[in-house]
């Protein structure tokens, strides 16, 4: 009939694009933005999962029991961030690649959300580095003097962070003093454990001086890990320095890690919601020359 329009399919709509959009801010300009910005959207999600991902389940993974739910909630919404980034990756393509509007919309929406989970993941991990210092000594101190030996979750951390940070103790080696293995596990050549709190505490003063087979420290202090090589206390033997310090270094180097990445990532969804504003809004207001056709 004379008053229908045909409608354009999208590949008659790409080719009046070539032919007419010549404006340097124009339709394909946009449209060209968004899929190069989707290949480094897709980018940086891959890489938010891979090194959270690294850092939370292979590097140093004992960190997670001495601390509080705060670090792994921070770990969690990294990967989720990082997730959802790939999953709605192939949103900005569709629409782009499509002249609809709700496409690039719904595209838009991604962005934000996943701005707001970086900014988010940025501002905890920052806030939460002024509370590891105090989280870890506490920790540390418990699970030497109640932990080792008792609970094999923490006995495995322990003795995983003693060889790996190469440390021994909270502070240092004679934290181990305290402990309750170490208190049931005085043993001697020529005399029986002591069995009254009284006797073993005189046993524990003596530490230094008795010259006596004794268990000082456990065997994951050495420096070279053999069975029984925590009799012998001397810095050619075990590691002397505490592991408080060094285990701060790590945790905060992973948060900073984290942190800046999602910070750094979040700048782009910036200029990606801008520009699937802007491609937006050419599509639901551009013609062709003869002005017969609207992209909506």
């Amino acid at each position: 009939m004379p008053g229908n329009k045909k409608r354009k399919s999208y590949g008659d709509v790409d080719e009046v694009m070539d032919e007419n959009d010549t404006e340097c801010c124009g339709v394909s300009f946009l449209r060209n933005f968004i899929y190069i910005f989707n290949f480094i959207f897709f980018l940086s999600g891959i890489s938010m999962l891979c090194v959270t991902g690294w850092l939370f389940f292979f590097n140093m993974r004992f960190v997670t029991i001495f601390l509080s739910p705060i670090y792994s909630s921070i770990m969690y919404l990294s990967l989720s961030c990082a997730l959802f980034i790939i999953f709605f990756f192939t949103t900005g393509c569709v629409g782009a690649r499509l002249p609809k509007s709700s496409c690039l919309g719904c595209f838009a929406t991604c962005l934000l959300l996943v701005f707001l989970m970086q900014i988010s993941i940025g501002v905890l991990a920052y806030c939460y580095q002024f509370m590891v210092s105090k989280e870890l000594l506490g920790s540390l101190n418990k699970a030497i003097a109640k932990g080792y030996a008792v609970d094999a979750a923490t006995t495995s951390a322990v003795d995983q962070m003693q060889q790996q940070l190469k440390c021994c103790g909270s502070t240092s080696y004679e934290d181990w003093k305290m402990n309750k293995w170490l208190r049931d596990n005085i043993t001697t050549s020529s005399s029986p454990t002591p069995t009254s709190s009284k006797s073993r505490s005189a046993a524990l003063k003596n530490i230094g001086d008795d010259e006596k087979e004794v268990k000082r420290v456990p065997d994951s202090c050495c420096i070279t890990m053999v069975a029984g090589c925590g009799l012998r206390i001397h810095p050619s033997n075990i590691n002397t320095d505490g592991c408080t310090r060094g285990l701060e270094l790590v945790v905060l180097d992973e948060l900073n890690l984290v942190g800046s990445m999602a910070l750094g990532f979040s700048i782009l969804q910036i200029f990606g919601m801008i520009f699937s504003c802007c491609l937006v809004k050419k599509l639901q207001t551009w013609k062709t020359e003869d002005g017969k056709m609207m992209l909506l």
